[in-house]
């Protein structure tokens, strides 16, 4: 069985309103929204913890693959409530 959905991926520099904006075109249209920054800054915050540096990218990917991330709706979006 094949199942079609629609990506829309939304690029830009912070503090520009990607957030704003797809929170809102989620809400107006019933789609799911999932917020990829969170991904992002859990591995920071784990590489940080753990002594690693942010800018050693073989570091990042290892933590990242290890990573078990549990997301959760809340008001639209899924964002992540858990890092293990």
């Amino acid at each position: 069985m094949t199942h079609n959905r629609l990506v829309i991926a939304v690029d830009g520099p912070a503090g520009a309103g990607k957030g704003a904006v797809c929170r809102w075109a989620a809400l107006k249209f019933g789609l799911e929204y999932l917020e990829t920054g969170a991904l992002y800054r859990a591995v920071a915050l784990l590489s940080l913890r753990k002594g690693g540096l942010v800018g050693e990218p073989e570091h990042l990917a290892g933590l990242a693959r290890a990573m078990a991330f549990v997301y959760r709706p809340v008001e639209g979006r899924f964002v992540a409530v858990k890092t293990m």
